[in-house]
């Protein structure tokens, strides 16, 4: 009895009902030993899943870094146009006044 409780406990690891039966009729150190391996394996899938985790929030952290510096690049960017677009004004307005002096020279 305490070996089908046993296989019907695996079944939580991923096998089936129909398997855990099948199981259930092998004799008690086979069923140990397939008891120790799934659990081995489920284990390994826990800790596969926790590197997972892990390099999902690294993953995500850096995401962050380059989201912020994204931002930051984004700001300087802008800045920069506004300068420029000052200095062309500015480039502008003393071409016009220049344009003025020298009409205003060659009137003379």
């Amino acid at each position: 009895m305490s070996g089908i409780s046993k296989a019907l406990k695996l079944s939580a690891v991923g096998l089936s009902v129909s398997a855990a039966m099948f199981i259930s009729g092998c004799s008690n150190g086979n069923l140990e030993a397939m008891v120790n391996d799934a659990k081995a394996k489920a284990e390994a899938a826990a800790a596969a899943v926790d590197e997972a985790m892990s390099a999902a929030e690294t993953a995500d952290e850096k995401a962050t870094e380059a989201l912020i510096i994204a931002k930051d690049a984004d700001a300087k960017a802008s800045k920069a146009a506004g300068i420029a677009k000052s200095a062309q004004f500015t480039a502008d307005r003393n071409s016009q006044k220049l344009d003025k002096m020298f009409k205003k020279c060659m009137r003379k």
